[in-house]
């Protein structure tokens, strides 16, 4: 029941979502990754001990964003965007086997010319 609900399209964050009404969903370990056009991965893990409760969301949010945190919010440190591109792929993967469990993709064109 776990979705990437949301992208920021400036790279401010990403937002998890758990859409299920009745079961919270340990997300411990769990790997974030995100591929722009032909760049190399950029790579979070979740918290050990991290459960995201029914029916909640979370957001990951920048070093240079941190500041629009709130409640059970997180910040990836090591970034100061999660980036932008014309063709992006954001994958979060289970901490065990490494199964994708949920995918986000966002596709740019660019603006034609006249």
């Amino acid at each position: 029941p776990i979705t990437i609900d949301e992208c920021s399209p400036d790279g401010r964050f990403i937002q998890l979502a758990n859409t299920s009404n009745d079961k919270n969903v340990d997300l411990s370990n769990w790997i974030l990754m995100r591929k722009i056009d032909n760049r190399d991965n950029i790579v979070y893990q979740l918290p050990s001990d991290f459960t995201l409760y029914r029916g909640q969301t979370v957001r990951i949010f920048t070093r240079s964003s941190q500041n629009e945190r709130t409640g059970n919010g997180l910040v990836n440190l090591e970034i100061d965007s999660w980036g932008v591109g014309l063709y992006i792929i954001t994958r979060l993967l289970s901490d065990i086997d490494g199964e994708e469990r949920a995918t986000h993709i966002q596709s740019t064109a660019y603006p034609s010319s006249r």
